[in-house]
């Protein structure tokens, strides 16, 4: 039972890794956009994409934990 709370939560922390990667590529992306407006937008885009799709992961996982408790 331990073994499987720990593991949850190993997968939860890297989900929120990847989700935190995500946002601090949208704001590396933002930011070069201002200094060189030949980046393409698409990497802010799809950075975006990523961290709200872990964000609404994360929300889901948290809901289910805490209806089998």
């Amino acid at each position: 039972m331990k073994k499987t709370a720990n593991k949850e939560k190993i997968i939860t922390n890297i989900i929120s890794v990847i989700g935190l990667l995500a946002g601090i590529g949208f704001l590396a992306t933002t930011i070069l956009r201002m200094k060189y407006p030949s980046v393409s937008p698409w990497y802010s885009l799809i950075c975006a994409i990523i961290g709200v799709g872990i964000e609404i992961i994360l929300l889901i996982r948290s809901k289910r934990t805490t209806k089998k408790d």
